[in-house]
C-alpha cells in the first residue's frame, strides 16, 4: 500500500510540473503570450513601462518567437528603457539565431565603435566575422573592422584589406578613399600624394575634406603638394564651410596653374560654378572659365604653356561659361551663352565623326550621322564620345533649346537637334511648355509640325499628350488640311499612357470601354516564403514597429518582393498610417489586384469624409479622390506654404469657412474640422463653377484665376482648356484627382471609368447617348 502511494504521489508530482512548466511557457513576466502577442500587434507598448522586468529574464522573450529579443531593443529604446534594450540585443546575438543574431550583433559592433573603443572593436569584430554566414552582413562587419584598424594607426592591415576586399572601395563611400590615403601616407608609400589628389579632386567637398586637410597639416605632409595643389585642397575645405568668397578667390588664381587633364577637374569646375551661382557673380566667373581655354598661362615647372586644353576639357569650360552667362540674364550675355552652347554642341558632333566640321546644326531633312545612340556613337560601342560627354550633349542641348523657349525659332531648333538627343526624357519639361504655349494661342499648325519634329525622338509622355490634343483638334475641324484621323490618334495616345488620365479621355472619345489593370477583383496570389532580409523587415510590423519597417524599406536601395511591399502597406494601412502605406503602394510592381489598388487608394476617415458629402452635397467618391491626392489622408500634414491637413486649406481660406458655418474654435489639424471647412468650400466653389474640372482648378490655383481662364481660352472644351493652363501644378492636379476618382469609383461603387470622365467632361463624345 505504501508503495503504491508513493509511486501515486510521483505520478501526481510530475503531472503538476509538467503543468506548471506549460503554463511558464505560456506566459512572459506572468503575462499570457497571447496576450502579449495582440497588445504587440496593435504597437500597444504601455503595459511594459512600469512593469518590473529583471535582466536575467529577459530570456522569456524567445517564448514569443525566437527573434522577439531582436525587435524588443527597439521596443525598449522606445520606452525609454536603455539598459534592457542593450541586454535584448545582446541577447539575441548569444542565443538568437538567422539574421536577426547577425543583425544584432552588427549593432552590436557599430555601437562598439561609435563609443571610440576600437580596440574593443576590433575585437569583437575578429570574433564576429568567422560566425557571419550572410555575405552582406560579412561586408558590413569588415568595413566596421577597417574603422577600427584605422584608428588604431594600423595601416599594414588597413591597406591590405582594402586590397582583399575591394569591393569595400567600390560601395560609394568616400571615406575609403581617406583611410586609404592616410595609411599609406602614414607608412610614407610612394605614391601616397596621388591618393590625396584623388580624394580632393574626385570626390564632393565634404567633411571628408576638412579632416584630409588637418591630417596634412600635421608634420608638415603638405610641403609634399606643389603650392596651387594644396590651395585647391584649402579651397575644397572653405567651400564644405560655406566659405564661397574665399574659395572662389583661391580656386581662380591657382586652377590655371594645374594639369587639369591629369587631375580630372570635371567635378572642380561644377563646384566652382555653384560657388559663382551662389555668389551671384555670374560675369567673373564666366570670364574665368574662358579664360582657361587660353594658352597664355604659366604651368607649375614655370615655362609659358603653348598648348590649349583638351577639346574634352574646353568643353567642359566653355558649358561653365555659358551656364553663367545664361543666369546672367542680360541680352548680350544670353547672345553670347548661345553662342558657347552651339560651339560644345558642334565640338562634341565632330569627335564623333573625326575630320568632319559639322554646320552650325544638322541640316533638317538629313540622315543623321550614324551611331549607337540617336547620331552620335558613344566610347563603348566604338564611337569617340564618352557616356559623360554623350551627357554633356544632352545638357549643352537642354541649355540652348531653353534659350529659344517661346520663341519662333522653338520649333526650327527642335527639328534641327531632335536627332542629336541622348535621353528624350530630359527635354520632356522644355516640350510640355511650348504644347502648353501652342495650344493657348490655338496655333495648331505649329502643333502638328512639332509631332513631326518628335515623332521618332520624343518622350512617350509628350507624344501621348501631342497626339491627344492633335486628335481633338481634327475633331473639332482646327486642322484645316491635315492628313490626321482623330481615332488613329486617340488610340496611339493612349497605347503609349494606357493607364493615365488621358487614356481615360480618349476610351471615352472611342466610345470604347476602358481596360483597367486585369485581377482587380482577384484574390491576391500566394507569395511564396520570403527570403530572410524580407522576413526580418516583416517582423517590425508583426511586433508594433510599422514605421521602423517602413523607414527600412523605403531608405533601403533595394528591390523589394511585390509580396513583401504589399503585406507591409496592409499593415501601416490597418494602423492608420495611410500616406506611409500609400508611398509604399508606389513601389508596388506586381500584377494589381483588389488588395493592391484599395491599398492604393483607401477610403480612410471613412465616416467623416461620408458625412461631409451629404451635408454638402457632393459626391463622396470626389471627396475622397480629393483628399487622397491633397493630403494622402494625413491629418497632421502641413506644405511649406502653409496648407494644412487634409483637404489642404489656406489658413485664410478656413477662417472664411469658419465664419460662414459658424465653426468657432476650428483646428485644421483636426480630421472632422478639416473636412468640414474644404467640404463647404469645395461645395461653394462648384455652385459657382457648376463644373468638376474647373472647380479642381479653383481649388488648387484660386477662383479668380479660373475667371481669367475662362475669359482667355473662351471657345476651347473644358478638357483642352485643362491642357492649356499655363500652372503645370494645376493641370497636373486635375490629371491626378480624376484618375484617383475612377479608382474609387470602380473599386467601391463598381462605376466603369467612362461614367466617371463623363462626369467631368459631360459634352465629349461618348457621353451624350
Amino acid at each position: 500500500m505504501p508503495a503504491k502511494r508513493s509511486l501515486s504521489l510521483k505520478i501526481s508530482l510530475f503531472c503538476l510540473v509538467c503543468l506548471f512548466s506549460a503554463g511558464c511557457k505560456d506566459e512572459i513576466w506572468e503575462i499570457p503570450v497571447v496576450e502579449v502577442k495582440t497588445r504587440l500587434q496593435f504597437s500597444d507598448f504601455t503595459f511594459l513601462r512600469h512593469l518590473e522586468i529583471k535582466k536575467e529574464r529577459l530570456s522569456e522573450l524567445f517564448r514569443l518567437a525566437p527573434e522577439a529579443p531582436f525587435y524588443f531593443y527597439y521596443i525598449f529604446q522606445e520606452l525609454g528603457r536603455p539598459d534592457l534594450a542593450v541586454e535584448s540585443r545582446r541577447l539575441q546575438w548569444k542565443r538568437g539565431k538567422g539574421i536577426w543574431k547577425e543583425e544584432a550583433g552588427l549593432s552590436i559592433l557599430r555601437k562598439s565603435l561609435a563609443t571610440g573603443d576600437y580596440a574593443d572593436a576590433e575585437q569583437l569584430c575578429r570574433n564576429f566575422i568567422p560566425r557571419l554566414k550572410d555575405d552582406g552582413h560579412r561586408l558590413q562587419a569588415e568595413r566596421v573592422l577597417l574603422e577600427a584598424l584605422y584608428w588604431q594607426h594600423q595601416d599594414e592591415e588597413v591597406l591590405q584589406r582594402l586590397n582583399d576586399y575591394p569591393i569595400l572601395e567600390g560601395k560609394k563611400d568616400p571615406e575609403l578613399v581617406l583611410f586609404a590615403a592616410v595609411a599609406n601616407s602614414r607608412l610614407d608609400r610612394p605614391a601616397w600624394p596621388e591618393r590625396f589628389l584623388k580624394l580632393f579632386f574626385t570626390e564632393k567637398a565634404s567633411v571628408l575634406h576638412l579632416r584630409a586637410l588637418s591630417f596634412l597639416e600635421l608634420d608638415e605632409r603638405h610641403t609634399k603638394f606643389q603650392p596651387p595643389e594644396y590651395a585647391v585642397f584649402r579651397a575644397k575645405a572653405l567651400l564644405y564651410q560655406g566659405k564661397r568668397k574665399e574659395a572662389v578667390r583661391i580656386l581662380e588664381e591657382n586652377l590655371p596653374l594645374l594639369d587639369l587633364e591629369l587631375l580630372n577637374a570635371p567635378l572642380i569646375f561644377f563646384e566652382l560654378t555653384s560657388a559663382y551661382l551662389g555668389l551671384e557673380t555670374y560675369q567673373q566667373g564666366a570670364r574665368f572659365f574662358q579664360s582657361l581655354t587660353r594658352s597664355d598661362v604659366t604651368r607649375l615647372d614655370g615655362h609659358r604653356s603653348d598648348v590649349h586644353l583638351s577639346a574634352r576639357a574646353e568643353n567642359l569650360s566653355l558649358e561653365m561659361a555659358a551656364r553663367l552667362l545664361r543666369k546672367a540674364g542680360n541680352g548680350e550675355s544670353l547672345l553670347r551663352a548661345e553662342d558657347l552652347f552651339l560651339q560644345v554642341i558642334q565640338s562634341i558632333v565632330s569627335m564623333s565623326t573625326p575630320g568632319v566640321m559639322p554646320a552650325p546644326f544638322p541640316q533638317s531633312g538629313t540622315t543623321p550621322m550614324s551611331g549607337a545612340v540617336a547620331g552620335v556613337p558613344s566610347a563603348a560601342s566604338g564611337g569617340g564620345v564618352s557616356d559623360l560627354e554623350l551627357e554633356q550633349l544632352d545638357r549643352c542641348l537642354w541649355f540652348y533649346l531653353d534659350l529659344h523657349k517661346g520663341g519662333e525659332d522653338f520649333l526650327q531648333v527642335v527639328e534641327e537637334m531632335s536627332s542629336l538627343w541622348q535621353s528624350p526624357g530630359y527635354f520632356a519639361d522644355l516640350l510640355d511648355e511650348e504644347i502648353t504655349r501652342l495650344l493657348a494661342r490655338r496655333q495648331w499648325t505649329s502643333l502638328a509640325a512639332l509631332y513631326r519634329f518628335i515623332e521618332g525622338t520624343g518622350p512617350e509622355s509628350i507624344l501621348a499628350r501631342l497626339i491627344y490634343i492633335l486628335g481633338r483638334g481634327v475633331d473639332l475641324g482646327l486642322l484645316p488640311g491635315e492628313e490626321l484621323d482623330s481615332a488613329v490618334l486617340y488610340r496611339a495616345s493612349r497605347a503609349l499612357k494606357p493607364d493615365g488620365y488621358l487614356a481615360l479621355l480618349a476610351s471615352t472619345l472611342l466610345e470604347e470601354a476602358h481596360e483597367l489593370p486585369q485581377g482587380l477583383y482577384s484574390k491576391t496570389g500566394e507569395q511564396g516564403t520570403l527570403p530572410d532580409q524580407e522576413q526580418l523587415i516583416l517582423g517590425f510590423f508583426e511586433f508594433g514597429l510599422p514605421l521602423e519597417g517602413y523607414r527600412r524599406l523605403i531608405d533601403s536601395d533595394r528591390d523589394w518582393s511585390d509580396g513583401l511591399v504589399l503585406e507591409a502597406a496592409a499593415w501601416l494601412n490597418r494602423r492608420g498610417h495611410f500616406i506611409e502605406s500609400i508611398r509604399l503602394m508606389n513601389r508596388y510592381n506586381g500584377s494589381p489586384t483588389r488588395k493592391s489598388l484599395m491599398l492604393a487608394y483607401p477610403r480612410a476617415f471613412l465616416l467623416d469624409i461620408e458625412e461631409t458629402a451629404r451635408n454638402e452635397e457632393l459626391d463622396a467618391d470626389l471627396l475622397f479622390a480629393l483628399v487622397r491626392e491633397e493630403s494622402h489622408f494625413d491629418a497632421g500634414i502641413v506644405s511649406r506654404a502653409g496648407a494644412t491637413g487634409l483637404t489642404q486649406l489656406m489658413p485664410e481660406t478656413a477662417e472664411d469657412m469658419a465664419r460662414i458655418l459658424r465653426l468657432k474654435g476650428a483646428d485644421l489639424k483636426d480630421p472632422r474640422h478639416n473636412l468640414e471647412l474644404g467640404g463647404r468650400h469645395l461645395s461653394r466653389l462648384m455652385g459657382r463653377l457648376e463644373s468638376v474640372p474647373k472647380t479642381l482648378m479653383a481649388y488648387n490655383a484660386g477662383l479668380a484665376r479660373v475667371r481669367v481662364w475662362e475669359r482667355q481660352f473662351a471657345g476651347l472644351p473644358v478638357d483642352l482648356m485643362v491642357e492649356a493652363l499655363p500652372y503645370k501644378e494645376t493641370r497636373g492636379y486635375v490629371h491626378k484627382v480624376l484618375v484617383s476618382n475612377v479608382y474609387y469609383n470602380y473599386l467601391y461603387w463598381k462605376r466603369a471609368p467612362g461614367d466617371t470622365v463623363c462626369r467631368y467632361f459631360p459634352n465629349l463624345k461618348g457621353c451624350q447617348g
